[in-house]
């Protein structure tokens, strides 16, 4: 498809919506997402977004790369090389459940500025290079055991194109029913959790309600002995009056008797 490099993402994102089945893109996307897949020149966060947006909205991961780390390199600025990881393999779940030892390896340039690659996986190529002619692939060859796998061609060993697999789609569906079952004891955890929370919350705020019934309290019991203290001084003086006007009033009495 020749177009330019944001057309072809959208167009896979909008590809990935009507499709179903397992899912794998290979080969050159002019663009990178990582600043370690470069080496020299500037970082574009804009042409990394568009790419981590397609990675994202498709649900795919990276097929791990092996025997180089760049897959291409040009000429830069003051006679300086640059160097990009711009050639990929992405998969999707299924797939990478399906084939998770398999990994994308970097061969040698031929007449081009790219290294090209190949998805490998050990297993099958050892497995296809113990069968001779009679089983290999076709009508009257070695078809049931084939048709049973999620391999559909395979050149030498190395699997091009992946179809369905019952075994890694029940995987996933029991990892996702696993899940809701996880989510559904953890809310069941959750909720005396949040009853014991709330309580204690409340408890605190009694706690505080408490704390500040006692303080005044405290200052009444203060304020009411303070006015003990003042009574009992005008009560002492009064006393001492009284006294002395008893006294007095003797004295007169006597003087007038």
């Amino acid at each position: 498809m020749y177009t330019s490099c944001l057309d072809l993402l959208l167009h896979l994102i909008g590809r990935r919506n009507n499709v179903d089945g397992p899912w794998m893109l290979i080969g050159d996307f002019n663009n990178i997402i990582h600043l370690s897949e470069q080496k020299g020149g500037n970082f574009n966060d804009y042409r990394a977004i568009a790419l981590w947006n397609v990675i994202d909205k498709c649900n795919l991961v990276e097929v791990d790369l092996i025997g180089g780390k760049f897959t291409w390199n040009g000429p830069c600025t003051q006679n300086r090389m640059i160097y990009h990881n711009l050639d990929k393999a992405l998969v999707d779940l299924v797939l990478h459940m399906a084939f998770i030892d398999a990994y994308v390896e970097v061969l040698c340039k031929f007449h081009s500025d790219h290294n090209p690659i190949q998805v490998i996986r050990e297993e099958v190529t050892y497995a296809l290079n113990q069968m001779h002619p009679f089983k290999a692939p076709g009508p009257d060859g070695f078809q049931e055991f084939l048709s049973q796998t999620i391999i559909r061609e395979v050149n030498e060993g190395r699997w091009k194109l992946v179809s369905t697999n019952d075994q890694a789609n029940n995987f996933v569906d029991k990892l996702n029913i696993e899940l809701n079952n996880a989510k559904e004891a953890l809310a069941q955890v959750h909720e005396p959790l949040n009853t014991i929370a709330e309580e204690r919350d409340e408890s605190k705020h009694y706690e505080v309600k408490l704390k500040e019934t006692l303080e005044k309290a405290k200052e009444d019991a203060k304020e009411v002995a303070e006015k003990l203290v003042y009574i009992e001084n005008n009560l002492k003086h009064c006393e001492k009056y009284f006294k002395t006007t008893f006294l007095s009033l003797k004295k007169l009495e006597k003087e007038l008797l």
